[in-house]
């Protein structure tokens, strides 16, 4: 790998230990190159330094994550600068993989690489097959195991030329106050410059074990499409909390209604067999990517919440 400055922002609150973990990944993935700095952005009450980094203290505001991240930007030194969150752990070849995808090709401005779950139990690895976050095994599926034009770009694995951020920005009111602030940035990015993903810059990423963290999450997402809505698209208030009404799964939920009406516990266990069916096969060409092959069989119950949630 050519020598080259890099860069690489961690944004974090109230999960100070969890922030210490993944920067001792990312000292481990440093390899003790001094071309390499390491940027952490911790709001709180008081600030917790940690050896081996450059340390950014925010007192508690709650500007949001898009402010944690611009002023994470503007502390790094970095040609290339990338982005992992508190919550993960990287791969010791992360930092060389990402760099790698830079120089797959000519006018190459923005990397993704791959978001697998950090398994603590066997049912966690539903998440990534979900696709949440960064992709999961959906990308990895997508690009054939091979550098490809991204997909899509999240803040736990996410890098950019340094000269991107002398025009764009993470947008800090709005959405970008609870997230999506990667995913607008970036899909500026990505309509003017050459993007791609490498399946092989990885990261692992801890799991919403319990279904109230699942919930608050995608509470979150939903909040962030309203006001994505509103704000950037201009939809009217009612639009935007309504728009995906017009979308058929309410025609499919009418549908399911009346077969239950007419059929009652038949109609039920009928609606309840075909959902499990169908979700199972949308899923089954990712099956050989699944480590715990148990994870297929539970997948229908982790979609009925997310479902139910992503309105």
């Amino acid at each position: 790998m050519d020598k080259i400055c890099v860069s690489v922002i961690i944004i974090s609150k109230d999960r100070h230990q969890m922030l210490k973990r993944t920067v001792n990944s990312l000292l481990k993935a440093r390899k003790g190159r001094g071309d390499i700095e390491i940027v952490v952005v911790e709001e709180g009450d008081m600030p917790q330094k940690i050896e081996g980094v450059k340390y950014i203290f925010l007192p508690r505001k709650n500007l949001g994550l898009g402010y944690a991240r611009n002023t994470g930007v503007k502390n790094a030194s970095g040609d290339i600068i990338l982005f992992t969150d508190d919550d993960v752990v990287v791969d010791e070849n992360w930092i060389d993989e990402m760099v790698r995808g830079f120089q797959y090709g000519d006018g190459i401005y923005g990397v993704a690489g791959l978001t697998r779950t950090l398994i603590v139990k066997w049912f966690n690895g539903v998440e990534e097959i979900l696709g949440l976050p960064g992709g999961g095994i959906k990308w990895l599926y997508w690009s054939g195991n091979r550098i490809v034009p991204a997909f899509g770009m999240s803040g736990c694995n996410m890098g950019f030329r340094k000269e991107v951020f002398g025009e764009f920005s993470f947008i800090e009111h709005s959405f970008g106050k609870y997230g999506g602030d990667d995913w607008y940035l970036s899909t500026k990015v990505r309509k003017k410059y050459k993007c791609v993903f490498n399946p092989f810059a990885i990261v692992y990423h801890q799991p919403k074990s319990k279904l109230t963290r699942l919930i608050n999450v995608y509470f979150r997402r939903q909040i962030c499409d309203y006001l994505a809505k509103r704000d950037l698209c201009g939809y009217s208030k009612f639009y935007a909390v309504f728009s995906k009404l017009f979308q058929c799964v309410i025609i499919r939920f009418v549908f399911s209604l009346l077969i239950i009406i007419i059929f009652r516990f038949k109609g039920l266990i009928f609606i309840a067999l075909t959902y499990y069916i169908l979700s199972l096969l949308s899923i089954i060409k990712f099956l050989r990517y699944i480590k715990f092959k148990r994870c297929f069989f539970y997948i229908s119950i982790y979609k009925i919440y997310y479902r139910t949630w992503n309105f």
